[in-house]
C-alpha cells in the first residue's frame, strides 16, 4: 500500500496519513485537481484502509462527484467566514464533513449555520488545545440551531500542523452507526470530547512554565489554630481558569500576622497586577485594612474581594478599603473577561456579571448575577493539584456544587438548590493527577455541601475509591446528612471499606421543635440513629455540632441539650466529637433576613465585637438573655467534656489505642484529651508500643498498668475511671507486678492455666495489664 501511495503522490502534491488506528486515509490536492483515473487505479488496490479526499469546492468536477458517489468517499473540505454555501446543494448525496478553525467557528453568521444544519454536514472543529469555556459555547451554538450530525475535536491543524497522525478523523463507520435522530448521542459525545480534551489540558498545566506571577488570590486566616495546608478551592479554581486562557496566577496562604510581609516580598519579586482576596465572616477587616494600606503604597495594583461572604458587601466596604471590584457567586466564567478589562482594557465592566464596584459617578453598582455553571466537567482542576508539591498531606476536591436542604441558619442553604455534578470520570482524573504530582497526600477531604445526596453515585464512587484506597493507602473525609444515610446502613459501611475516615454531619439540636423550626427535616431519633450506624460502619471520627441561640430556645430546651450530647457520645462511642455553637448571622440566610420570626434578636454591637464567628453570643430570645446564653454555653461545653471523661474509661484497648499516635494520645481529639488524663491507659500504650508481648505464652511475665492499690469490698477500685474489679481479677492483678510469670500466677492462685490466661486477656482489654519478657 505505501508503494501505491508514493506512486500517487506523483499526481497529488500533499499527502498525508492519518489515523493509523483505524487506517484512514485522507488525500489532499492543494489545488482540487484529482485525476479520477489515476484514483480508480489506487483505491482498487486498497484493501485494508478507508480513502476519503480533501477538496476544493469551488473546482471539484461532475465527475470526482459521480466518482465518489459510487466509490461511498467523504469528501472532507474547508469553511472560511466568507464561504458561499450554495454549491454544497449539488453534493447532497455525497457524505461531506467540514472543517472549520475554532475562531471562524466562534464568528461564523448564523444563516451559514443553518445551511450546516439543513445539509447535514459533519464537523471537525480546530480549537487551541485548553479553552474549554469557548468549546463549549460554539458547541452550544451548533446544537441551538439544530445541528444532529457528527462533531469532532481537533487540538491540531489537520492538514498542516505536526502530529497529524494524532487525530481521529470522522470515518464511514462513524456515518453509519450515528443515531441522527437521538440529539441525545450528539451531546454525549460533545461532552466525552470535552472529558478528553480537559484531561489534556490538565496535564499539560501540570508543566506550565514558570513566569513571573501577574495575579495573585490571597486566603488569609485570622485563627491561628487553624491548618494553613487546607486549600481554598474558590481561588485555587480561578487561578487554573486564568492560567488556562494564558495568565500567570498563582494562590498564597498566610495567617494574618504574616501578611504584609509576605504580600510585600510577593509585589516586589514578580509583576503583580492584580491581587484578589477571599472573604469570610472573620477576615472581613482584616482584608479591608490589607487593601487600604497596600492601595496607598502600590497604586498601580488592582485589587478584587470575593468568596462566600463577598455578598454582604457593598459601598461602605468599597469606600472603606478601596477595592475596586467585589466578585459575587460562582465566578470562573467572568473572572478572564474582569481580567482581560482589568490588564488589557478589553469589553466593558458593565456587561460583566457577578461583580460590584463604583461607576465613574461614584455610584455603588451591582451587575446581573450570571448563570450557574451547570457543566462542571469544564472547569479546568484546582491550581494546586496541578503542581508538584511532595510536602502536600491533606487535599480538598468537590464533586458537585449546590444545595437542597434549606436549614434557616445556613449560608450554603441561602444560595443556590440547584445541585449539579461532576462526571465521575472526571473526579478520578482529578484525583490520579493529585497522587501523581503529590506523592505524600495522604488524605482527600470532599467538600460537597451533601456528599450523600445520591446514593447510587456514592455507590459508584466508593467502588473505584475502594481501589486507590488498597493501593495508596489514601482516605477520606466528606459531609453526610442525616435524612440520606440514617436509614442506609449498608451505605456507610460501604464508605467505610472505600476509605472514609471522618464525617460531618449537622445535628444542630436534639429538640425536635427547634428542629423544624431550623428547617432540618429530620428528628433526634433520627440522628441517634445516623450516629449508632457511622459506629457499627466503622468510621474513625464523626463530628457535629449542638448550636445554641438561633431559634429562640427557652431555658427547658437548653437543658434538654445535656441529656442529648450524652446519648450521642453513648452512641458514638469513642467516634463523636461533639461541639457547642453559637449562632452567626450569615449573609442572606433565612434568621438574618428575619430574625423575629425565629425568635431571635440578633445583638448588632456584639456582631461587631468578635473576633472569630460562631465563638462569640450575638443573639438571645424572649425568654434567655445574651448572657445566659453564654453560660449555657460554657455549661454544655463542661457537660460534654465530663461525659467524655465518664465514657473514655469505658473503652476498650482497641476503641482506645484508634486515638494514640507517636507515643501519646492526640490533643486534637476530645477523645484523645479525656484518654490522656487515663494514667494506666498512658501506661499500657507506652509499653506495649515499645514491646508488644504475647500474654499466651506461660512464661511470660504480666504487669498491671497501675500502682496504688485501692480496695471496695476486697476488690480493687480505680478512682481515675470509677472502676470496680471483680474479685478473681483483683487477686490476679495484684500479683501482675513483674514478678510472676503466668505459669507462676496459676500455681498461687491455685487456677487453672487456661483460665488464667483468659482473665489476663479480658484485662488486656481493659488496658490494665500488658506483657514482658522479663
Amino acid at each position: 500500500m505505501n508503494n501505491l501511495i508514493m506512486n500517487y503522490c506523483e499526481i497529488v502534491r500533499d499527502l498525508r496519513l492519518i489515523d493509523k488506528e483505524s487506517n484512514h486515509i485522507l488525500l489532499k490536492d492543494s489545488e482540487g485537481t484529482y485525476s479520477v483515473n489515476k484514483l480508480k487505479d489506487l483505491i482498487s488496490s486498497i484493501k485494508h484502509a478507508e480513502v476519503s479526499l480533501f477538496v476544493s469546492l469551488k473546482s471539484i468536477s461532475g465527475e470526482l462527484v459521480e466518482f465518489c458517489i459510487a466509490h461511498r468517499l467523504i469528501l472532507y473540505f474547508a469553511i472560511q467566514m466568507d464561504y458561499d454555501m450554495t454549491c454544497l446543494q449539488q453534493l447532497s448525496k455525497l457524505d461531506l464533513v467540514a472543517i472549520i478553525s475554532e475562531d471562524d467557528a466562534e464568528r461564523l453568521p448564523d444563516e451559514i449555520i443553518c445551511k450546516i444544519v439543513n445539509i447535514n454536514l459533519n464537523l471537525i472543529i480546530k480549537v487551541k488545545d485548553g479553552d474549554f469555556r469557548r468549546i463549549s459555547c460554539i458547541y452550544e451554538r451548533f446544537l441551538s440551531k439544530g445541528f444532529t450530525r457528527l462533531i469532532q475535536l481537533s487540538c491540531e491543524t489537520i492538514l498542516y500542523g505536526i502530529n497529524v497522525e494524532q487525530i481521529c478523523l470522522i470515518n464511514r463507520h462513524m456515518i453509519e452507526h450515528f443515531n441522527i435522530d437521538q440529539n441525545v448521542s450528539v451531546r454525549s459525545q460533545i461532552e466525552s470530547l470535552k472529558r478528553n480534551a480537559m484531561k489534556r489540558h490538565n496535564r499539560m498545566l501540570s508543566v506550565k512554565n514558570k513566569n513571573k506571577i501577574s495575579v495573585c488570590f490571597v486566603n488569609v486566616n485570622v485563627n491561628l489554630h487553624t491548618h494553613l495546608e487546607r486549600k481554598n478551592l474558590g481561588i485555587e479554581y480561578l487561578a487554573s481558569v486564568l492560567n488556562s486562557r494564558g495568565y500567570t496566577a498563582d494562590c498564597l496562604y498566610c495567617d494574618k500576622l504574616a501578611l504584609m510581609s509576605k504580600l510585600e516580598t510577593l509585589i516586589s519579586e514578580n509583576d503583580i497586577k492584580v491581587i484578589g482576596f477571599s472573604c469570610m465572616q472573620d477576615n472581613v477587616y482584616v482584608i479591608q485594612n490589607s487593601i487600604k494600606y497596600l492601595k496607598s503604597k502600590y497604586p498601580h495594583i488592582v485589587f478584587i474581594v470575593g468568596g462566600a461572604q463577598a455578598v454582604a458587601l457593598g459601598k461602605e466596604f468599597i469606600h472603606d478599603s478601596g477595592v475596586d471590584y467585589i466578585m459575587v457567586g460562582e465566578s470562573e466564567n467572568y473572572i478572564t473577561e474582569l481580567m482581560d478589562f482589568i490588564i488589557y482594557h478589553k469589553g466593558n465592566i458593565e456587561e460583566i456579571n457577578n461583580i460590584c464596584y463604583l461607576n465613574t459617578k461614584g455610584e455603588f453598582v451591582r451587575n446581573p448575577q450570571g448563570k450557574l455553571i451547570c457543566q462542571l466537567d469544564n472547569l479546568p482542576f484546582p491550581n494546586y493539584v496541578l503542581k508538584n508539591d511532595d510536602s502536600l498531606t491533606y487535599a480538598g476536591i468537590i464533586t458537585g456544587r449546590g444545595c437542597p436542604f434549606k436549614c434557616a441558619f445556613c449560608y450554603q442553604g441561602a444560595k443556590e438548590k440547584t445541585v449539579r455534578y461532576r462526571s465521575l470520570d472526571n473526579v478520578f482524573e482529578e484525583i490520579s493527577l493529585l497522587i501523581k504530582n503529590n506523592k505524600n497526600v495522604k488524605m482527600i477531604q470532599f467538600y460537597d455541601d451533601t456528599f450523600t445526596l445520591d446514593a447510587n453515585r456514592v455507590r459508584e464512587f466508593c467502588n473505584r475509591m475502594k481501589k486507590i484506597y488498597e493501593e495508596f493507602g489514601i482516605r477520606w473525609i466528606c459531609e453526610i446528612h442525616c435524612q440520606t444515610v440514617y436509614d442506609k446502613p449498608e451505605l456507610l459501611k460501604l464508605m467505610v471499606e472505600a476509605g472514609l475516615n471522618e464525617a460531618q454531619i449537622g445535628i444542630e439540636s436534639g429538640d425536635n421543635t427547634i428542629l423544624k423550626k431550623l428547617n432540618k427535616t429530620i428528628t433526634s431519633d433520627m440522628i441517634i440513629q445516623t450516629v449508632e450506624n457511622c459506629k457499627k460502619a466503622g468510621i474513625y471520627m464523626l463530628e457535629g455540632n449542638i448550636m445554641l441561640g438561633a431559634a429562640g430556645e427557652t431555658k427547658e430546651q437548653l437543658e434538654a441539650n445535656f441529656d442529648f450530647a450524652e446519648q450521642l457520645i453513648i452512641a458514638g462511642k469513642g467516634m463523636i466529637q461533639i461541639y457547642p455553637v453559637l449562632l452567626w448571622p450569615f449573609p442572606n440566610t433565612p434568621i438574618t433576613l428575619n430574625p423575629s420570626k425565629y425568635g431571635v434578636k440578633i445583638i448588632e454591637e456584639q456582631c461587631e465585637y468578635t473576633v472569630n464567628c460562631i465563638s462569640n453570643c450575638v443573639s438571645e430570645s424572649e425568654s434567655v438573655t445574651r448572657q445566659e446564653f453564654v453560660e449555657y454555653y460554657y455549661q454544655l461545653r463542661d457537660r460534654i467534656s465530663e461525659v467524655y471523661s465518664k465514657v473514655a474509661c469505658t473503652l476498650n484497648a482497641q476503641e482506645a489505642g484508634k486515638h494514640w499516635f507517636n507515643g501519646s494520645f492526640t490533643f486534637v481529639e476530645q477523645w484523645g484529651r479525656s484518654l490522656s488524663a487515663i494514667k494506666y491507659m498512658n501506661t499500657f500504650f507506652i509499653a506495649k508500643g515499645k514491646n508488644n508481648v504475647d500474654l499466651s505464652d506461660d512464661n511470660v511475665y504480666p504487669v498491671r498498668t497501675f500502682d496504688i492499690l485501692s480496695y471496695k469490698d476486697n476488690m480493687l477500685y480505680l478512682r481515675e475511671s470509677d472502676l470496680l474489679i471483680e474479685t478473681f481479677d483483683s487477686r490476679i492483678l495484684e500479683i501482675c507486678n513483674g514478678k510472676n510469670n503466668v505459669k507462676e500466677i496459676a500455681e498461687r492462685l491455685g487456677a487453672d492455666i487456661k483460665t488464667i490466661h483468659e482473665r489476663l486477656f479480658a484485662l488486656e482489654d481493659k488496658m490494665l495489664v500488658y506483657g514482658s519478657a522479663i
